[in-house]
């Protein structure tokens, strides 16, 4: 079941254990945390105290890092942070990142998120893994949550725009761990890829490339109705859409352009991800063994990033 709206009651209620924060706290402030603090659900969620239980709730306490970044993008005294908190964590924690990021001051968070190495402020949207504790049975440090994360600087495809993105993943790295890698889509230990059961919002294209799914969806019905090609789609979506407004000038290491395989890839991801059955997904391991062994069948392929080809004095090819 959905979670219960917060009543102006109960708020207030919270609110007014403090009569000089009543007086000291705006409206307009208290919107604006609600705001901010929605679009770092997931720097909230992977910074909460390690004693606090890791679950679906919304954490009871901020770390001072989440403290201090709302008490400077508010300009709300750093001690009513915490009682802020308590009165309005409920509404965001089921808040949408995406509805929340409307208004936003683009440039104050990039300034900011650059000066404090605060990432998910830098760019307009953070990627997180569906849960940030491991979800390994059997692993010691299963529903504990996961500590070492790591981030790329990647690009998004929305309907709304294409923008500059962090995607964050996570490693149960403690040495009584699985050393399971959680990503946004899948995961992966003992050097295999499994996908999460549910298909996601977001599909990932490339190491730094993200398309929303509903952007696929119009992919393929353009590609249904209009007999539109792969190559004419991504034309399409950089000529009628392309990069958000605010972030043409973003100096980022990857074009906000959408390419031809970034189509391909996602229309193909997300088609074996809605159709993943049993059959499906042991075919696809047998063939993901086949290959990583002997390469494609129709040509010797081999990965320039990972194996060296060469000629020895014979003339005879090595690798």
């Amino acid at each position: 079941m959905p979670p219960s709206p917060l009543l102006l009651a109960d708020a207030i209620k919270v609110l007014s254990a403090s009569s000089e924060l009543l007086n000291d706290v705006t409206v307009s402030q208290a919107v604006h945390l609600i705001t901010i603090a929605s679009r770092l659900l997931g720097d909230i969620q992977h910074r909460r105290p390690s004693t606090d239980q890791h679950n679906d709730d919304p954490p009871a306490r901020l770390s001072p890092q989440i403290v201090n970044v709302l008490s400077k993008l508010t300009e709300i005294n750093p001690k009513w942070i915490p009682i802020c908190w308590e009165a309005f964590k409920d509404v965001v924690w089921a808040s949408s990142t995406t509805e929340a990021l409307a208004d936003t001051n683009t440039q104050a968070f990039r300034l900011y998120g650059l000066a404090h190495e605060f990432l998910t402020l830098e760019a307009k949207h953070s990627i997180f893994p569906p849960s940030q504790c491991c979800m390994t049975h059997g692993c010691r440090q299963y529903g504990r949550c996961l500590a070492v994360a790591e981030h790329r600087q990647v690009v998004l495809f929305t309907l709304k725009g294409a923008y500059p993105a962090y995607y964050t993943y996570l490693r149960c790295h403690s040495p009584s761990g699985c050393h399971t890698v959680y990503h946004y889509n899948y995961s992966v230990q003992d050097q295999t890829r499994y996908y999460h059961s549910r298909v996601p919002d977001i599909i990932q294209v490339g190491a730094h490339h993200f398309i929303e799914r509903s952007v696929i969806n119009l992919f393929i019905n353009l590609q249904v109705a209009a007999w539109t090609s792969f190559t004419h789609c991504a034309d399409i979506y950089n000529e009628s859409i392309g990069p958000l407004s605010g972030y043409g000038d973003v100096i980022w290491p990857f074009n906000l352009a959408l390419r031809t395989e970034h189509v391909w890839d996602a229309v193909n991801t997300l088609a074996l991800l809605e159709e993943s059955d049993d059959w499906l997904v042991e075919a696809m391991k047998a063939l993901h063994k086949r290959t990583v062994a002997y390469g494609q069948r129709d040509a010797n392929h081999a990965c320039k990033k990972c194996v060296h080809a060469w000629e020895d004095k014979d003339g005879k090819r090595c690798m």
